[in-house]
């Protein structure tokens, strides 16, 4: 099933951080930017299960962040190492702080 909005969107040489990446919608998420050709820093507390995701997306596409969204210093940290590593993030998708009550 072709989803028009994609077929119109093109987000390579872009790169997305996406914090909660290894389920529910922040996987959601992943995905959908990775099918956009978009590059992609998956940013979780789960590291093995990022590290997962970065493997089905490919190393050369995605890389695995630890991160802990109730550390106040995470996202300098998480901006940082995806500037290092991919490029300056062109979106960030924070699906996992938004449960953070702090």
């Amino acid at each position: 099933m072709n989803d028009p909005l994609s077929d119109q969107m093109d987000f390579s040489g872009r790169v997305a951080l996406v914090s909660g990446g290894t389920s529910g919608i922040g996987r959601v998420v992943v995905r959908q930017q990775g099918e956009l050709d978009a590059k992609l820093a998956v940013a979780d507390r789960n590291h093995e299960g990022a590290k997962d995701v970065v493997a089905e997306l490919g190393a050369d596409n995605a890389m695995a962040i630890a991160v802990d969204v109730a550390d106040p210093d995470s996202d300098h940290s998480v901006l940082w190492a995806t500037a290092r590593r991919l490029r300056k993030p062109s979106s960030q998708w924070k699906p996992a702080q938004s449960y953070n009550n702090n």
